[in-house]
């Protein structure tokens, strides 16, 4: 029983730091179209 909680454990920070490398993506992309919007003025 203890083992299927760590491995629940393990399964959320999985999902916890694609969630966060998606979410930096997603900024970087963001801060990209504002440079090129920027640029573009």
């Amino acid at each position: 029983m203890q083992e299927l909680s760590t491995q629940g454990i393990h399964a959320d920070r999985r999902t916890f730091l694609s969630q966060m490398i998606e979410m930096r993506s997603f900024l970087i992309w963001v801060s990209a179209n504002e440079l090129a919007a920027f640029w573009m003025i």
